[in-house]
């Protein structure tokens, strides 16, 4: 079983994993009592490993930020609104985490039910995504555009 844990604060993301750890410490320890097989019986009692596959911290910046209105003056420049899906768990968590600031854009086109297997994606207008990520690039380098 593969268990996702985000959140913008990392005290939460311990306190969550700390309830799932606990979880299933329990239901492994009910499940042998239920057979009544002792847990150090290694041919026949039901174990768990957990292993951290990845550790993505948490953190927030202020929506004024640079980058970020930099960011929203390139969506307006090719004609979008600006949209913000609030906290989240992508690539921008580190650096944001050790107080760097920074963004995740999207490459535009229309798309939905992400992780999941109804995710779907149409490219209607996606070249304004390329656009408006290359005036975000060049705005943040120094360009006034």
């Amino acid at each position: 079983m593969l268990v996702d844990i985000r959140s913008g604060d990392d005290k939460e993301i311990k306190r969550l994993s700390e309830c799932l750890l606990k979880a299933v410490n329990s239901a492994v320890r009910a499940e042998n009592e239920r057979w009544h097989v002792a847990a150090d019986d290694h041919t026949k009692a039901v174990r768990a490993e957990i292993i951290e596959k990845g550790n993505r911290p948490g953190g927030a910046q202020s929506p004024d930020d640079p980058i970020i209105l930099a960011a929203c003056e390139a969506v307006k420049a090719v004609g979008l609104e600006p949209s913000f899906l609030g906290e989240g768990s992508t690539d921008s968590n580190i650096p944001i985490s050790l107080g760097i600031p920074a963004v995740t854009v999207g490459m535009g086109g229309k798309g939905g039910g992400e992780h999941t297997t109804g995710e779907w994606y149409r490219p209607d207008e996606a070249w304004k995504g390329v656009q408006k990520n290359m005036l975000l690039i060049l705005s943040l380098a120094g360009l006034n555009l």
